[in-house]
C-alpha cells in the first residue's frame, strides 16, 4: 500500500486506518483481501463486505470491501442570482457539478450578473449534473416612441407604455407647433434605448409675439438726424436737410472736442413736425 507525503483529511485517516483494521483481521483469519471503490451511497467510513454472510467462509475465500464514495446528492443549489459566471464556475466546480452559460437581457441585475439559473435554487442535483445559468448583457432594449406633436401628458403616457421615463422638459417658442405641444424629443422616434432610460422633450409655447411696426412718419413729421459728435456746423446742415431748425447751447466739462455736439434736444430719432426747432448742446 502506497501512503502518499501529502496532507490528508481527519475524514481520510479515519477511512484508512478502518481499511488498516479490516484488512489485518481478514488476513489474520486467512482470507484474501480485495479493496474496490463502490458506487455511490450515503457517505460514511464504515465498510461493506461483498456478499451476504452466510455465517461461515472457507479458509482463503476472498472477501471484498466497498469503500464508499459518498453521496451521489451534491449541496443544495445557492441562488445565483447577482453573481458572476466566474464565481458560479467555482462553486459549482468545488461540488462536482458542471456549469452551461448563456447570456440575455435583464432588467434585475447589472450587465455581467447572473440573473436565471436552472435547476432553481434549493434543488440538489447529482453530482456531475450540469447548471444552467444565465448571465446578464444588460436592461432590456425598447424602441423610444414618437411624442412629435403630443402634450406632455401624453407623450408622459407613451413614455410610460414602452418603459421609459420622461426626462427634462424645456419650453421653446415655435411658429409651427401649437403651444403645448412637442416640437422634438431626444432621443429622437424609433432608437433603441434600455429599458428604464430617459427622453427629454421640448414644448412649444406658441409663435414669437408679433413685434410692434415703427409709424412711419407723414409729409409734414420728420424724424430728427443723429448728429451727435458732429461740428456745429455740419450738424445745422444736416437739420436744414430735413426741414428742422438749430438752436445752440454750450455745455463744459464734457470733456469732448469743443465745439462738437454732445446733446441734442429732442433726441435723435424722434417724430417732430417739419420746420420745428432741435437744440443742440455744444461742447466749450
Amino acid at each position: 500500500m502506497c501512503i502518499r507525503d501529502s496532507p490528508i483529511t481527519d475524514e481520510q485517516r479515519q477511512l484508512l486506518q478502518t481499511l488498516l483494521e479490516a484488512s489485518e483481521f481478514l488476513d489474520v483469519n486467512g482470507y484474501r483481501v480485495v479493496i474496490a471503490t463502490g458506487a455511490r451511497a450515503p457517505r460514511t467510513t464504515s465498510l461493506a463486505l461483498g456478499g451476504a454472510y452466510t455465517g461461515g467462509m472457507r479458509e482463503g475465500a476472498t472477501v471484498d470491501i466497498w469503500v464508499s464514495k459518498g453521496s451521489q446528492k451534491a449541496e443544495a443549489l445557492p441562488d445565483f442570482t447577482g453573481w458572476t459566471a466566474t464565481a458560479v464556475d467555482e462553486w459549482l466546480a468545488r461540488n462536482d457539478l458542471q456549469g452551461d452559460r448563456h447570456t440575455g437581457r435583464s432588467d434585475k441585475v447589472g450587465e455581467g450578473q447572473v440573473y436565471k439559473q436552472d435547476p432553481a435554487p434549493g434543488e440538489q442535483p447529482n453530482r456531475g449534473d450540469t447548471v444552467s445559468y444565465w448571465v446578464s448583457r444588460g436592461r432590456r432594449q425598447t424602441e423610444v416612441p414618437d411624442l412629435g406633436g403630443k402634450s406632455q401628458a401624453e407623450a408622459q403616457a407613451a413614455l410610460s407604455a414602452a418603459g421609459l421615463k420622461l426626462g427634462s422638459v424645456i419650453q421653446e417658442q415655435s411658429a409651427t407647433v401649437p403651444a403645448g405641444l412637442v416640437i422634438r424629443q431626444d432621443p429622437p422616434a424609433g432608437q433603441q434605448v434600455e429599458r428604464g432610460s430617459s427622453v427629454s422633450i421640448v414644448i412649444s409655447t406658441g409663435p414669437p409675439p408679433t413685434p410692434t411696426p415703427t409709424p412711419s412718419p407723414s409729409a409734414s413729421e420728420v424724424e430728427v438726424p443723429n448728429v451727435y459728435g458732429m461740428p456745429s456746423s455740419l450738424a445745422e446742415r444736416e437739420l436744414s436737410a430735413v426741414g428742422l431748425l438749430a438752436d445752440y447751447r454750450s455745455r463744459t466739462g464734457t470733456g469732448q472736442q469743443p465745439g462738437t455736439v454732445v446733446h441734442v434736444k429732442p433726441d435723435a430719432g424722434t417724430v417732430v413736425s417739419r420746420g420745428s426747432t432741435v437744440v443742440l448742446f455744444i461742447a466749450a
